[in-house]
């Protein structure tokens, strides 16, 4: 092992929240050492100025800038850590144009800012909050009953930014009985929600609006006057993405004056400042930018930061990238050698021609580093000859979906690490059972109103071809 003065630097300017629960050290790895920025009494700019030749990384969290100055004074920066959801702390154009990494905690965070997304919404619409303070307020007791609140299933949500915190937002309050629709950079196939290409529009058909993308030059103020107006007196707005989103003077006259109903929110413009005009309306829930604050989250996090800067240090690719870039010189030839090996990749039919087409002398000149892809059908390859070739290191290894005599599979690879098994799942997603039935739908219809059908297979056989063509002539409905 290194010892310690000898490992690269991590410089941290602060130290990240999760140390404050969980300590330093479910940061600490053997590939690296920090260099503690708070810990010096030189200025910042100096303390940069200093280590600028020996900074390869940096591990930052979101309440940090990472700002195209404190950059220029790393110029051997060549990859940047946060520990936050969002980017808008980090000069993105900057890295871009340096050429300098950048990783996240990847989806570490998403499951708990959905939560709390879903969360503000029932506490606006049900007036949790609010109905907490009169009991505790004594109100009850002398007012009588709390004022209705406003169902959440059949609400019409519009989701701002369907990512993957925008996509778990969506599942939840799919449960609740709501109807979903979305607008992001770009209309996402797989999905069946209603896409508008504006938030405008989006707004205008909604009953709630979530905000979950993130803060860009493009999405700064997105939600101003125009659309809170769309959104209109019985809107509610969610934000959980970040404040400078939306127009916050907007938003505060809106909520004001009742042009719209409520507000959930977890991040404002200037953080911590708050505008005080939302302290005393009982129609607006507040929370500090706490959506990912769970005790699970911050314990997940640092596997991520380790596996990210592990990574870089180990010059593999980055565990949850960002942004990144092609491998360093010295390590191009590995990465090519390994994609420019003997790759077989198996697609084709099983017919009495294919049956065992990949053989001993198939396997015997794909060699040590082949391996083997089977999407097809098991019997395309010799099973017992592809099992003693893995076993004895003659290929390097194996994915296998398909198989001889499915669904028994040869225990010999069960105690291989170097083979990846599946079982005949390839084609097995929602997306394309729901297809699959439409064409058979489909082929069916066609046949029985003498219409051509809709995926007919292709014989090789003219004579059997012209004989199907007869015996469909002659047996036609009349």
């Amino acid at each position: 092992m290194e010892k310690s003065h000898d490992l690269p630097q991590v410089l941290v300017l602060k130290p990240p929240p999760d140390t404050l629960v969980f300590g330093q050290d479910r940061f600490s790895s053997d590939k690296y050492r920090f260099l503690k920025a708070w810990e010096s009494p030189l200025p910042l700019d100096q303390f940069l100025q200093a280590h600028a030749q020996s900074v390869q990384a940096i591990l930052v969290s979101g309440g940090i800038p990472i700002t195209a100055e404190i950059l220029r004074l790393l110029p051997a920066l060549k990859m940047l850590m946060t520990t936050a959801a969002g980017l808008n702390h980090i000069d993105m154009p900057e890295c871009r144009r340096r050429g300098i990494a950048v990783a996240n905690a990847g989806s570490v965070h998403s499951e708990d800012a959905a939560d709390l997304a879903v969360g503000l919404l029932i506490d606006v619409l049900r007036k949790v909050s609010s109905s907490d303070r009169y009991v505790r307020g004594g109100l009850w007791t002398t007012n009588g009953d709390f004022t209705l609140g406003s169902k959440v299933g059949g609400k019409r949500v519009g989701i701002v930014g369907l990512g993957n915190i925008g996509s778990l937002v969506a599942k939840r309050l799919e449960a609740f009985g709501c109807c979903i629709s979305y607008n992001s950079r770009k209309q996402k196939p797989s999905v069946s929600y209603p896409f508008y290409s504006n938030v405008h529009e989006l707004a205008a058909n909604s009953d709630v609006l979530i905000i979950c993308c993130g803060l860009t030059d493009q999405t700064h103020h997105m939600i101003d006057k125009e659309v809170l107006s769309a959104l209109g007196k019985e809107g509610v707005i969610v934000n959980i993405g970040r404040g400078a989103i939306i127009d916050e003077q907007e938003l505060v006259r809106c909520l004001v004056h009742g042009e719209i109903k409520g507000a959930g929110l977890d991040v404002f413009e200037k953080e911590p400042d708050v505008p005080k005009e939302l302290f005393e309306l009982d129609n607006v829930v507040l929370s500090p930018h706490c959506a990912v604050w769970t005790r699970e989250t911050f314990n997940d996090r640092p596997k991520y930061v380790v596996a990210n800067l592990e990574a870089f240090f180990s010059n593999k690719p980055l565990f949850s990238p960002v942004l990144s870039f092609a491998c360093p010189k010295e390590n191009l030839e590995i990465v090519f050698w390994k994609i420019g090996r003997k790759i077989l990749i198996i697609c084709c039919a099983l017919t009495a021609q294919t049956h065992h087409l990949i053989n001993k002398q198939v396997l015997s000149v794909l060699g040590k580093e082949g391996v083997v892809v089977n999407i097809a059908r098991g019997s395309v390859i010799d099973e017992q000859e592809l099992v003693r070739c893995l076993m004895e290191g003659e290929i390097r290894g194996a994915s296998l979906d398909v198989f001889a005599n499915k669904p028994d599979v040869p225990e010999e690879l069960f105690g291989l690490d170097n083979v990846v098994l599946s079982p005949h799942s390839a084609t097995f997603t929602v997306e394309s059972f729901k297809d699959l039935q439409q064409l058979v739908v489909g082929n069916l219809e066609a046949y029985f109103s003498n219409k051509p059908l809709l995926s007919e297979v292709a014989l090789d056989c003219v004579d059997f071809v012209f004989e199907v063509q007869f015996l469909c002539y002659f047996f036609k409905p009349k």
